[in-house]
């Protein structure tokens, strides 16, 4: 699918797609935890830092995602602008 090296690293390479699964999970673990943990007696101070790694997690999981996908919407601008001449 990706022809070019920085391409290839950021769609279709194991560790690339090893970061945005770890990712996915710690925000989706992360943002689960803080949630049941607002809703029970715990520390205020274990909350925040709760709510510091779920958020941090989410953002990186965005950021991953949208990273990943320009390679692939960059070389489907390109192939249909190939297709339209």
């Amino acid at each position: 699918m990706m022809k070019s090296r920085i391409g290839y690293a950021l769609v279709a390479s194991r560790l690339s797609r090893a970061a945005y699964g770890v990712a996915k999970a710690v925000a989706f673990c992360g943002l689960f935890t803080w949630n049941a943990a607002r809703l029970d007696a715990v520390p205020a101070g274990a909350t925040a830092v709760l709510a510091g790694v779920a958020l941090a997690a989410m953002y990186a999981s965005v950021a991953l995602c949208v990273i990943r996908g320009l390679p692939v919407v960059m070389a489907f601008r390109h192939t249909g602008e190939e297709g339209r001449r």
